[in-house]
């Protein structure tokens, strides 16, 4: 009878203890489905139209390229499949990933549009990109856009053209502010051939690169933090730009950048641009007159609030008070200006820029207007 109890009793304790060890034992767990997002597509800008709401379609998550705040790693985009950037086919443009690089084609005239990745702001960062020219006139623009704020109606923009000039701007809608005017560099390469494109970012100061050759550094003190992008530009339509191999890599240490020499004139005035020809007319030995090639603008002495101007900067208005819309041109861009009172306000750097004004088979003219810091110039069409 003892050794049968034994028996019952080892034999429960037995079985409690198998089934112990068996629940103790991790059972292997399901694979959870894969995470669904919005996907961090591009948002677009345009200067004639108002920016692209973002896309709500979804897709899985690809950690490599998707830009992070955590990490100092670089981000790189190739242009594969699932495009980050805004694809879209309308009656002005064109964008699309394809063979392993971005393109944006503006099929109208007269327009300037970039493109963005959302979400994560740089300000410490060597941004790269390679960019050629696919197709197009004469002039077209192409660069790298940064310091863009969250709706895009903000940006600093880099540009190179296609004949082996520069410039680097603002624009803060409406407004272009030039930070380096137009200058001609032997190291980029012209017409259709690609460019290496590098711009480093550090605190209020950014560098320019160009196919690994340093261009200019500017200080700014208005610079800040802002997402990253690509950018084109068009006078004429139907023009094709292609960007690869994209590269963020954020700064984990100050970097001695180049130090820029400006040149200044007599006065003192910033001067980035070849001013024109101006013939001399002799009246006295010791007192030479220039006679102007241009009909000088008429000066206001302060910014007001209705044209308000950056610190170091001058204000240019123009206004077309013909019955036609007019092309207004100067510091290589070209702005529509209305009939019967159009008007365009602009903020630029101190210096001498020629101009052009131009209403089709009516009115072309042009000259120069010097800009100086701190006051405003007006020009209106016709000239009185």
């Amino acid at each position: 009878m003892k050794a049968r109890v034994f028996l019952l009793i080892f034999f429960a304790a037995w079985s409690f203890a198998a089934a112990s060890c068996a629940n103790n034992q991790s059972a292997p767990s399901p694979t959870p489905p894969p995470t669904k997002f919005a996907r961090p597509f591009g948002t677009s800008r345009s200067i004639k139209t108002n920016p692209s709401p973002p896309s709500t379609e979804t897709a899985t998550p690809v950690p490599s390229r998707a830009p992070s705040s955590d990490s100092p790693a670089p981000f790189v985009d190739n242009f594969s499949a699932p495009c980050l950037l805004t694809e879209e086919d309308t009656e002005t443009r064109a964008t699309k990933c394809e063979n392993g690089s971005y393109s944006i084609r503006l099929k109208s005239a007269d327009e300037a549009h970039w493109v963005w990745y959302p979400g994560k702001t740089w300000d410490n960062a060597v941004i790269e990109v390679d960019a050629n020219v696919v197709s197009g006139t004469a002039f077209v623009g192409y660069g790298l856009a940064f310091h863009i704020s969250q709706l895009g109606d903000s940006a600093t923009i880099f540009d190179l053209t296609r004949n082996g000039r520069f410039s680097l701007y603002n624009y803060s809608r409406p407004i272009y502010t030039l930070l380096v005017g137009s200058t001609a560099s032997s190291a980029i390469q012209l017409d259709n051939t690609a460019n290496h494109l590098k711009v480093i970012l550090q605190g209020n100061q950014l560098a320019l690169y160009v196919n690994h050759q340093w261009l200019d550094t500017i200080s700014n003190k208005s610079f800040s933090p802002g997402r990253v992008g690509l950018f084109v530009e068009t006078r004429d339509p139907d023009a094709k730009v292609a960007f690869s191999n994209l590269k963020i890599t954020p700064l984990e240490k100050p970097l001695a950048l180049p130090v820029a020499q400006p040149t200044f004139l007599p006065t003192q005035i910033v001067q980035r641009f070849t001013p024109p020809s101006l013939p001399t007319i002799p009246v006295l030995p010791t007192v030479p007159v220039v006679q102007p090639i241009f009909t000088p603008a008429t000066p206001v002495p302060t910014s007001t609030p209705e044209y308000p101007l950056p610190p170091g900067k001058g204000g240019l208005v123009v206004h077309n008070y013909y019955g036609s819309e007019a092309v207004f041109t100067i510091a290589n861009h070209q702005y529509k200006l209305a009939g019967s009172g159009g008007e365009q306000f602009l903020a630029l750097d101190p210096g001498i820029y020629p101009w052009t004004f131009f209403i089709a088979s009516q009115v072309r003219t042009n000259g120069s207007t010097i800009i100086e810091s701190g006051k405003l110039t007006l020009k209106q069409f016709p000239e009185q």
